[in-house]
């Protein structure tokens, strides 16, 4: 894989695994991504939030003050150099933002470290560290059939930026009522959950989520199995359709900054 090639950053491993108040998302993130090898330590996510207008172009970036300056304007220049492609609602490109998560790894070199992208994922609602809660418990009819099922809740902002409204429940692909035995046992613990929502120069730019939720027995389950699962659960649900967030046009995985 060819790597741009960039002056070495001698910044020390300390601030690099800088860990400001950053977040799991709420979305479900890309698949590809970038793994260290020997000798090489793969740090903390950092945050870049973008305002892009409906042409495709950045107009603003902002990252955490709290972040090692050489290390912040790196980064921030770096993702101003990455293509997107902008919001739609209803097929129309409209002006938006969003908050671009990167995670970093720390290349060895002989004058200190460079910094090659691992992963980056595209967001604004996430779950905030505190906020994580326990899973929803098993439905008692899963424990004795030993099937497995996927919930698909979509969830639309509410007036506080921490509540959400569940607009629709989807089981396996279909629609379901909230008095569904797989909704009543996971919607107690759903609604004890709490997200954050990207806010700028006053405006709010949330969106509507999904949020999957796998049922399983199967205690050999790969992660990676389990992931793909809750990422099927979340494509091509109607509710979702006239909205489409902020894309990366070129994935930046692997390449260095």
């Amino acid at each position: 894989m060819l790597r741009a090639t960039r002056p070495t950053l001698a910044i020390s491993l300390l601030a690099l695994a800088w860990g400001g108040a950053l977040s799991m998302s709420a979305d479900i993130a890309a698949a590809q991504t970038s793994s260290p090898v020997s000798g090489e330590r793969l740090l903390k996510p950092l945050a870049v939030d973008i305002k892009l207008s409906a042409d495709g172009r950045i107009t603003q970036t902002r990252a955490d003050d709290a972040m090692p300056t050489a290390l912040r304007e790196l980064l921030l220049k770096a993702v101003g150099t990455w293509k997107f492609s902008p919001a739609r609602r209803k097929g129309v490109a409209i002006d938006w933002a969003t908050r671009v998560t990167v995670t970093l790894i720390a290349v060895p070199t002989n004058n200190g470290f460079s910094l090659r992208v691992a992963d980056v994922a595209l967001a604004n609602t996430w779950m905030p560290e505190h906020g994580v809660s326990k899973p929803p418990p098993l439905p008692a009819g899963l424990l004795s059939a030993r099937q497995r099922t996927t919930l698909a809740f979509v969830l639309d902002p509410g007036v506080d930026a921490q509540d959400y409204d569940i607009r629709v429940i989807r089981r396996d692909g279909r629609a379901i009522e909230k008095h569904d035995p797989y909704a009543v046992g996971a919607l107690p613990t759903v609604r004890s959950w709490h997200f954050d929502s990207l806010q700028w120069d006053g405006a709010s730019y949330a969106e509507a989520i999904c949020v999957p939720v796998v049922f399983t027995l199967d205690m050999h389950d790969a992660p990676e199995e389990t992931a793909a699962e809750r990422a099927r659960a979340c494509q091509s649900i109607p509710e979702l359709a006239d909205f489409r967030g902020i894309a990366l046009l070129d994935t930046p995985v692997g390449k260095m900054l």
